[in-house]
């Protein structure tokens, strides 16, 4: 029987508030399910897990919960590249799967799959790298960290071509494996205190919802002013859910005082996890004009909760969203301004949206992606079985 160490430790860091720790913990928490059913008989499966040293932890056993302040990201991988190697070399692991690809050692003896979630800081350039560091550099950090690996997992086909066209890894060296979705927690049937839960946010008004980061490539004042000059009334609202720094918000209250429409647009902040499904149940859609995303995880959980989408039609968006969303021109201010008032007017187009991005929701689960991934430590440990 081969071991795979399956590393969880992004939950120590303040990756648990963001997609990597999503992705650690379901893909975990997934392949822990497929092995206890017997589906990979020749695999043991134990979770790295840890803070400042690094543990093995029984599959069988529930995934412990992030504790602590969030270890720094200098910290964390100072710690892989040290720590996590020696934790490597006494346990000699058959596979060790890195979630968070940074950091991640070569240890001789020991396949190694890696995840791969974007090249935002190689292909967009400033402000994600700084300024002095020129893209070469960055470029080649990729090349190492993606090329001395056994496989690369990218998390949709978009970061696949980044990847190739980066690092020049070969076809048979990086496998395309999709997030899923958790289907309990995001559904579309209503529950009985739908209401209540929105009612802090937006009170009894109508609401579009936007959720996620505030950098450039998400465009949040371009969506302010396209809600702004849509000219929807008083009773329509634009929920904003995220941690903007102090900067941020205070520029986006200037911008909506200026827009006239500072009472309705709403800075949610951080909303807990336990509301989501409501907000985006309830809402008139889930706007993300993003410009540039490895996957992304609020298209698929608005779309399995019934909510219509309006989206760029940019990087991995189409290939995500298929038909579950209204696509626009990523740089097309106007057709957001028109996208806003035909959803917000027109409920039958509300409605059949609504109904596509259940459809297109439901073919992305946990299992499908640990039952995909199983198969790549398969392939990479030369075992018997269906291979990607």
């Amino acid at each position: 029987m081969q071991q795979v160490l399956f590393d969880v430790t992004p939950l120590s860091t303040g990756s648990r508030f963001r997609g990597i720790g999503t992705y650690a913990s379901r893909l975990a928490e997934a392949l822990v399910a497929l092995l206890a059913r017997g589906e990979a008989p020749d695999l043991a499966l134990e979770l790295l897990t840890g803070r400042w040293t690094f543990e093995r932890h029984a599959a069988g056993a529930a995934l412990p919960e992030p504790r602590g302040r969030p270890l720094p990201y200098a910290l964390y991988y100072t710690l892989k590249h040290t720590s996590l190697a020696a934790h490597l070399l006494r346990q000699r692991p058959a596979l060790f799967h890195a979630t968070d690809p940074k950091g991640t050692p070569e240890v001789p003896g020991i396949k190694t799959v890696v995840t791969c979630h974007d090249l935002i800081p190689t292909v967009l350039g400033p402000p994600y790298r700084p300024t002095w560091l020129p893209r070469a550099v960055t470029a080649a950090m990729d090349r190492v960290r993606y090329r001395l690996p056994d496989h690369v997992i990218a998390i949709s086909d978009w970061t696949r071509r980044d990847v190739q066209a980066v690092t020049g890894l070969a076809d048979e060296r990086i496998s395309v494996v999709h997030h899923g979705v958790d289907h309990d927690h995001y559904r579309a049937t209503p529950e009985r205190d739908d209401v209540d839960v929105v009612q802090p946010f937006v009170g009894s008004d109508r609401y579009f919802i936007y959720v996620g980061g505030f950098d450039e490539r998400k465009r949040v004042p371009e969506m302010v002013a396209a809600f702004a000059h849509a000219s929807l009334g008083d009773d329509t609202r634009l929920l904003i859910c995220g941690n903007a720094p102090a900067a941020i918000q205070a520029a986006l209250h200037a911008q909506a005082d200026a827009l006239g429409v500072r009472d309705r647009v709403v800075l949610g902040g951080f909303v807990p996890l336990e509301a989501m499904p409501a907000l985006y149940r309830r809402s008139l859609g889930h706007v993300m004009m993003s410009t540039y995303e490895g996957f992304g995880m609020t298209l698929l959980e608005a779309m399995a909760c019934g909510a219509p989408v309006i989206a760029a039609d940019a990087s991995c968006v189409p290939e995500i969203a298929g038909d579950g969303a209204l696509l626009l021109p990523p740089m097309d201010d106007a057709a957001l301004r028109a996208a806003f008032r035909a959803l917000a007017l027109d409920p039958d187009r509300r409605q059949t949206l609504c109904q596509s991005a259940v459809k297109r929701a439901a073919t992305f689960t946990w299992e499908r992606c640990a039952r995909e991934t199983l198969a790549v430590y398969r392939r990479v440990l030369d075992l018997p079985g269906e291979h990607r």
